[in-house]
C-alpha cells in the first residue's frame, strides 16, 4: 500500500475575538487576518497574516513570512519568522529556538530575543524598541534608526 499525505490550504480567512485558526505541519494558510481576541498556532506554513491585535503562535516546525503585527499584536516565536513587520503596540518575542530574519521594528514596536533565540538583520526605526536579553542572540547586519536597544547581561 502506497503511503499517502494530506495537505490543507486555507486562503482568506478573517478571525474575531476568540476565533482560532490552528495550521499543522502538512498545512499551510495565506491572507489571514487576526482581529483582537483572536489566535493562530502553527507547526506549518502561513504567508501574509495581518495580526490586528490577536495573537500568532509558531512552533518549532513553523514558519512565518510576511507577517505585520499591529495594533497590540503578538507574535511568539519558536519556529522561523521572515519578513515580519512590528507596528505601534506590538511584539515579537523571540523564544529558545526561534529565528527571525528580516524584521522591521516601527515607532512604538517590540522585538524582544530571550534565552536562546535569534534575530538576523533586523531594522529598528525611530521609535521602535530592540530587546536581546541574556543568551539571546543578534545576527548579520542589526540597523538603528534611532530606535533604543537594550542587551540584559
Amino acid at each position: 500500500m502506497a503511503a499517502s499525505s494530506q495537505r490543507w490550504f486555507i486562503g482568506g480567512c478573517r478571525y474575531q475575538s476568540g476565533g482560532l485558526q490552528s495550521v499543522n505541519a502538512e498545512g499551510s494558510a495565506r491572507n489571514t487576518t487576526l482581529n483582537t481576541g483572536a489566535s493562530q498556532t502553527l507547526a506549518g506554513n502561513v504567508d501574509g497574516t495581518q495580526v490586528n491585535g490577536g495573537t500568532q503562535s509558531v512552533y518549532a516546525t513553523g514558519t512565518a513570512s510576511n507577517t505585520t503585527l499591529s495594533n497590540g499584536g503578538q507574535q511568539y516565536l519558536l519556529g522561523t519568522a521572515t519578513e515580519t513587520t512590528i507596528n505601534k503596540d506590538s511584539l515579537q518575542q523571540i523564544q529558545d529556538g526561534g529565528i527571525a530574519r528580516n524584521t522591521t521594528v516601527n515607532d512604538g514596536g517590540w522585538q524582544q530575543v530571550l534565552s536562546g533565540g535569534s534575530a538576523i538583520d533586523s531594522i529598528v526605526n525611530q521609535g521602535g524598541r530592540l530587546l536581546v536579553d541574556k543568551g539571546g542572540t543578534l545576527a548579520g547586519t542589526t540597523t538603528l534608526y534611532g530606535g533604543p536597544f537594550y542587551r540584559v547581561m
